[in-house]
Parts: structure tokens; sequence; C-alpha cells
């Protein structure tokens, strides 16, 4: 009996030690991908819950250090929108992105994904709230999930293309 005993626990022990180990996270490289990010960038295609949003001018987002700022070129003149925070979050797959803006009436922050692949960053994003920067109330709208992926979904993807100095 007590080698029946002795001989199970000598397989239950040789069986947890030939168990798969657990899986590894990914390194975070926050800094790495932030610092691949930054530049120019223009926008090649828009699409907002699978339709394409059409321009008739030059729109460009300069990302430099964490922000993101939209900037539009009318007959050769440059003009900056808005400004966002941006957080990344590279343990996820894909990476996702958070974009807060900055200034104005209104704050408003973006939940989304991001891929860059050489030279062509694509990003698709929802606006999850919208604070009153006076008061800062939330809005009690109905918050969308991020997007996961860029094929499907709501929200907006753009597709941007490095800017060469």
């Amino acid at each position: 009996m007590v080698r029946r005993i002795f001989a199970g626990l000598v397989l239950l022990i040789l069986a947890a030690g030939f168990a798969p180990a657990p899986k590894k996270k990914p390194p975070e490289n926050k800094a790495a991908d932030l610092q691949a990010l930054q530049g120019v960038w223009e926008y090649g295609r828009t699409t907002k819950n699978g339709k394409k949003i059409r321009t008739t001018y030059i729109r460009q987002v300069k990302i430099e250090r964490d922000m993101f700022t939209l900037q539009t070129i009318r007959n050769g003149q440059t003009s900056t929108g808005a400004s966002y925070t941006i957080k990344l979050d590279t343990t996820k797959n894909p990476p996702q992105i958070d974009m807060e803006s900055t200034a104005g009436k209104r704050r408003t922050k973006r939940l989304g994904i991001y891929e860059l692949k050489g030279d062509t960053l694509r990003i698709r994003y929802i606006i999850v709230r919208t604070t009153a920067a006076k008061k800062g109330k939330l809005n009690n709208a109905e918050t969308p999930p991020r997007p996961t992926s860029f094929t499907e979904g709501n929200g907006t993807l753009m597709t941007l293309t490095r800017v060469k100095p």
C-alpha cells in the first residue's frame, strides 16, 4: 500500500515537472514604439464606420514626444488643429493607443489600436467620452468598445504615410 502511494506521488511530481511553462509576456517596448512614431505623417486613406472620408486639402499628423497634433495644409499654409497626449500599451495584441485632447472647451479621449509597418501607420479609434472643461463632468452616453481589428467594427481608421524630411 505504501509503495502504491509512493509511486503515485513520484508520478505526480514527474507529471508536474513536464508541464508546459507559462507563456512569457512580450517585452514592453513603449519607448521604442513611441520613438518610431516620431515625425510628420500624411493622411493616405481615412474611413469612418467603413465609409471613405474625402478631403480637398492635405491633412497631416505631427508626433513629437508624446503629443499627436493634427495639421492642415491649404494653399501652402499650414494650420495646427487639435493636440492629443499619447499613451501606448504594447503588451496588448494589437498594441493599443489612447489619445486625450489637451486644450479647448471640450476634452475628448480616443481609444484605439495601432500598427506600424515601415513608413505606414494605421490607427483605428473610437471617441469614448467628452467632458466639459470647466465642470469636468462626463456625458452619460454609452461608451463603445475599443476596436480590436483594423478590418471590422465602428470607429475611424486612419492610414498614414511618413513624410520624408
